[in-house]
């Protein structure tokens, strides 16, 4: 592979960023639910056929609304009929956090790994550290020469560590049970912590399974990085639930983790490629239920009432 003309360090970095936004490769464009409405009109039927109910003689007089009409609903435009407060129902359940729903969500997960969207991601990841195996033997030299001393990178020694990142896991989980009643931030941990159960199983299966010695010579569990995956699996089930914003900062600091194990001489650059793709992998599988929830408003229609159904960010 030829690098004239061109710092194996930028080839590095432009290889691992891309490694960083596989997900982003098959983000689906939201779909857009319009308010649809159901009419159910009730007509009077007569009691016997061809007979026809008897009509008063003076009919009552219809009643008069109070003057100025009478005031719309909270979240009403004026002048619509019998205006009423939408009711909204969740399609997800953040109040259904606890441990039972912890077992049964995961079990869940690794029943849904085998999934178009894995495939997908796995093709791609694989591909990646595939094309940059070849750098395996020179990149952490280079990385190591890079200006950057050990102080530096020794940050990523501890973000990475999978107790670390289930721990994180568990305080968000513990901290949206005490102060969020809606469930939502309890319902994030919760996700955090089933993508650290399905990455690590998976990490640790495939280091026993391949015995890949690491670039230090000192065992065999060099691939794939466990530091890369976990950092991962969080930065994709928060990029998941809280969007793009959370993508730059999530992933840059996943990607920093990947590269102090380069610097320690930890794992070959395929190893945090594949990795970090195993993250991938576990982040996206435990959060398929998706960004949206869906509200059910009552409607008044012409005749009758309706309901109708709208999608919500959350």
């Amino acid at each position: 592979m030829s690098v004239v003309g061109r710092p194996r360090g930028t080839l590095l970095a432009v290889g691992l960023a891309a490694a960083c936004v596989v997900g982003g490769a098959h983000r689906a464009a939201g779909q857009t639910i319009e308010a649809a409405a159901l009419a159910l009109a009730a007509e009077g039927v007569a009691a016997d056929a061809g007979q026809q109910a008897p009509q008063p003689a003076v009919p009552p007089p219809a009643p008069q609304p109070p003057p100025g009409g009478t005031p719309p609903a909270k979240g009403q435009k004026a002048g619509d009929p019998q205006a009423t407060e939408p009711v909204v129902v969740l399609t997800r359940s953040p109040e259904n956090t606890g441990f039972k729903a912890l077992m049964r969500n995961t079990w869940g997960d690794f029943k849904a790994l085998p999934s178009n969207d894995s495939a997908i991601t796995l093709g791609i990841g694989g591909s990646l550290a595939w094309a940059l195996s070849g750098l395996d033997d020179t990149v952490n030299e280079d990385i190591q020469e890079s200006g950057w001393n050990e102080s530096f990178w020794l940050p990523g020694k501890y973000i990475g560590l999978g107790e670390v990142q289930i721990g994180l896991a568990i305080g968000t989980w513990a901290y949206g049970q005490w102060k969020d009643p809606h469930g939502w931030v309890a319902h994030l941990g919760l996700d955090l912590l089933r993508a650290q159960i399905v990455t690590q199983s998976i990490t640790y299966g495939l280091k026993v399974a391949t015995q890949r010695e690491r670039p230090d010579g000192s065992d065999g569990f060099s691939f794939p990085s466990g530091h890369a995956s976990t950092t991962f699996a969080s930065a994709t089930v928060l990029q998941r639930h809280l969007g793009l914003k959370a993508a730059l900062p999530t992933y840059a600091i996943a990607t920093y983790v990947a590269f102090s194990r380069l610097y320690e001489d930890r794992h070959h650059l395929s190893d945090v490629v594949f990795g970090a793709t195993v993250g991938m992998i576990a982040g996206r599988t435990v959060t398929r239920h998706g960004r949206h929830n869906y509200a059910m408003v009552p409607l008044s229609v012409p005749g009758g009432i309706g309901i109708g159904v709208t999608r919500v960010g959350w």
